[in-house]
């Protein structure tokens, strides 16, 4: 476990790498993993669900504004490219507060890896 000094150090990098590399929730046997981040996230969803209230057919990505802004007030990693939210969720395409307090982390923390 990392005291708070560490996690901020680590907050700060993915900041910097984010975008830059594939996240993943779970450990897998054929890739390896890089670092773990111990920050809450929600693990990827296939199916074009919102990840917030779980709207099936939900065609629209979280926007990259959404999930940094997510991450940096609140510390918590949502990888854009892996859900999906309604459009009723953002504005100016930032997720609004009731949106964030209706999500439910999945995992406690998540891997980065290199492309």
């Amino acid at each position: 476990m990392l005291n708070e000094s560490q996690n901020t150090k680590r907050f700060f990098e993915i900041l910097f790498v984010l975008g830059s590399y594939q996240t993943s929730s779970v450990k897998n046997e054929t890739t390896p993993l890089g670092a773990r981040y111990e920050f809450p996230t929600v693990a990827p969803i296939k199916e074009p669900t919102c990840f917030i209230c779980k709207r099936k057919n939900v065609e629209l990505r979280l926007p990259r504004s959404a999930s940094l802004d997510l991450f940096v007030q609140k510390k918590f990693f949502v990888d854009e490219k892996s859900v999906r939210c309604c459009l009723r969720h953002l504005t100016d395409g930032f997720l609004d507060d009731e949106a964030i307090s209706k999500i439910v982390p999945t995992e406690e923390a998540f891997y980065m890896t290199g492309k």
